[in-house]
């Protein structure tokens, strides 16, 4: 039996847990969503629902690697930095800072996101929500794919930052999950880093990204 949390609980929530749900029927399947009015709407659907906020849901729930649990994302952050923020809160706070210009102009059609985050495509025009992601032609255009982002962003080079890459893989048609080993992978790194560092999520088409700087607290 696999557990998965669905934080956000809109259009691409129920999506998702409309195609985990469908998969193979042995998912056991939590969508964490803030509003009262949809969480009503999504149990009448049906479907398990908890009102809460996703991040504080996440960083009181996810402390160390589980198996057998995924999460998805389906809210308009980063999600991973998000969380991140609150673990690292405790020793150190991070700072928000520009994207590196070395990293920004190599991105395929990026575009910035309202929270700080700058998002990036192998696709120029919205994907189709059934994208099965598999082989290396593009399931919308035929073409073939210029990269796997999360490969590619792996691989920028720039001097004085790191860059940290969580994989989004994919659960069903159009829906990736994070595995929470390598959450917490990445915020190991994240604490013992003394550079700048890139944070990234991403599948082998989309990418989410935020940089930062860490201070210790005194």
């Amino acid at each position: 039996m696999q557990t998965i949390w669905i934080i956000g609980g809109g259009a691409f929530g129920l999506r998702a847990a409309e195609a985990l749900g469908g998969a193979d029927g042995r998912a056991e399947i939590l969508i964490v969503e803030k509003d009262p009015a949809r969480c009503r709407e999504l149990d009448s659907l049906g479907l398990r629902a908890l009102c809460a906020d996703g991040v504080d849901f996440l960083a009181a729930r996810l402390e160390r690697p589980s198996r057998g649990l995924w999460i998805v994302a389906c809210v308009p952050l980063h999600l991973a930095y998000e969380w991140v923020k609150t673990r690292i809160t405790a020793v150190s706070r991070i700072v928000p800072m520009p994207m590196p210009a070395e990293i920004a102009r190599r991105l395929p059609n990026p575009f910035p996101g309202s929270e700080g985050q700058l998002y990036a495509s192998n696709a120029a025009s919205i994907c189709p929500p059934d994208c099965s992601e598999a082989g290396r032609v593009c399931t919308a255009t035929g073409r073939r794919r210029p990269q796997s982002m999360h490969a590619f962003i792996r691989q920028i080079p720039a001097a004085g930052v790191k860059i940290l890459v969580i994989r989004s893989l994919q659960l069903a048609p159009g829906v990736g999950g994070l595995r929470p080993r390598d959450l917490c992978d990445a915020l190991h790194q994240i604490e013992s880093a003394t550079t700048p560092v890139v944070l990234a999520t991403a599948c082998k088409c989309h990418a989410v990204l935020n940089s930062f700087g860490i201070i210790s607290s005194p």
